[in-house]
């Protein structure tokens, strides 16, 4: 099955969240990992290489979540 769109990994900068994004990073999957903080995001997501990048997300201020996901083309899986 042809794997389509990115992995969004909401909370990706730690905990489970980031051994998730860390299981498709390593298998070559376009990943979004967010967090709080983007500058932490961006590191986790350079930690974890191939196809990652972070971005800041705060789930407490849905006004800005569309903004946050805007440059995202696909989304195949949202964990």
């Amino acid at each position: 099955m042809p794997e389509h769109g990115s992995v969004v990994v909401i909370g990706g900068t730690a905990g489970l969240g980031k051994e998730v994004a860390r299981f498709y990073a390593s298998r070559g999957r376009e990943v979004v990992i967010s967090g709080r903080d983007p500058a932490r995001a961006q590191a986790v997501a350079r930690e974890l290489g191939g196809q990652t990048r972070g971005i800041g997300l705060d789930l407490a201020v849905p006004e800005q979540i569309a903004g946050s996901l805007a440059e995202i083309d696909r989304v195949q899986y949202l964990v």
